[in-house]
């Protein structure tokens, strides 16, 4: 909570009073409060450098923000790129802490300017960096060990919300990265089905397989084009991963997902199932015409003499 009060109403310096609340031994709330004269934070300085970073890597660019006693009340609040706001997405990531994250570097990203924005949380001012560049190079000659350049230490975040956990490392060849929770390692989660395409004929079986990878894995289920596969007595599951689909006919055609989950994470494989000859029987009967001695008559006689075998491709 802020309450500001106008020490000189021929200047803009103003006296604010911030409160705190802090809950004791006791569970009861405790308000701490001080006074803190704005015009001590107004002014400062963002410093911005020049990033060196090998095509294919992560650069890091950091928003320096000096004195350092004002970080408490300045925010980096956002980057430009050239003259436009930078979004964060698959190759690009803000941090709290004043960092730029871009993976995947690329020629492309050296010929602009970068800049960072922070905010006064107590004026509501807004200030913006000088402008830095980033150096792309090629990958030297010769090789060089992984190391770690940079990782986040301590990150808060609200409950229910989501973080973003930094890590960036050098080398070449460019290094891989593997996390760990608890001791154990953090593997993405990827699916994929074999065969991804078959084509059936009507009668045969069907097989699907589907490997998983990723650590930890809590559950794996079968879809049918995006509905939860409603298991037949022609189908069965073997270990989570083997589908087989007995006796396929025309209603099996489909698309099939195997989608494995955590309670972080969810990755799907496809498959598609085609219809391929369609096998029709046919019956060919023979008439066979006999004479009947003992009731002095004619008689037709039906006799089966041969079975057909048709085969249409759906």
């Amino acid at each position: 909570l802020l309450h500001c009060l106008e020490i000189n109403p021929l200047n803009v310096d103003k006296l604010c009073k911030l409160h705190t609340a802090l809950t004791g031994t006791n569970n009861q709330g405790i308000q701490n409060e001080f006074w803190v004269l704005i015009d001590d934070y107004k002014t400062y300085n963002l410093q911005l450098t020049d990033v060196w970073a090998m095509k294919g890597s992560t650069a890091t660019f950091r928003c320096v923000i000096n004195p350092s006693y004002v970080k408490e009340y300045i925010k980096v609040v956002g980057w430009t790129q050239g003259t436009k706001p930078i979004v964060p997405g698959e190759r690009v990531s803000f941090f709290p802490n004043g960092k730029l994250q871009i993976r995947d570097v690329r020629d492309e990203d050296r010929y602009t300017t970068y800049r960072c924005i922070a905010r006064n949380i107590l004026t509501k001012e807004e200030k913006v960096s000088s402008f830095a560049y980033l150096h792309v190079h090629e990958p030297p000659a010769g090789w060089t060990p992984a190391e770690i350049d940079d990782y986040s230490k301590i990150v808060s975040v609200g409950q229910g919300s989501s973080a973003e956990l930094a890590c960036v490392g050098r080398g070449n060849p460019l290094p891989t990265y593997r996390w760990s929770f608890q001791g154990k390692d953090l593997i993405p989660l990827s699916v994929k089905i074999d065969p991804p395409n078959q084509i059936v004929d009507s009668g045969e079986p069907a097989v699907f397989n589907c490997s998983v990878e990723g650590y930890p894995i809590k559950s794996i289920k079968w879809f049918k084009n995006g509905h939860p596969l409603v298991k037949e007595n022609r189908m069965t599951i073997q270990d989570e991963t083997y589908l087989t689909i007995n006796e396929v006919n025309r209603m099996d055609q489909a698309m099939y997902q195997c989608v494995i989950t955590n309670d972080n994470d969810g990755a799907q494989g496809t498959a598609q199932l085609l219809l391929g000859a369609i096998t029709i029987t046919l019956l060919a009967f023979l008439i066979q015409t006999f004479y009947d001695v003992e009731n002095s008559g004619l008689n037709l006689v039906l006799k089966l003499t041969k079975l057909l075998t048709c085969m249409t491709v759906a």
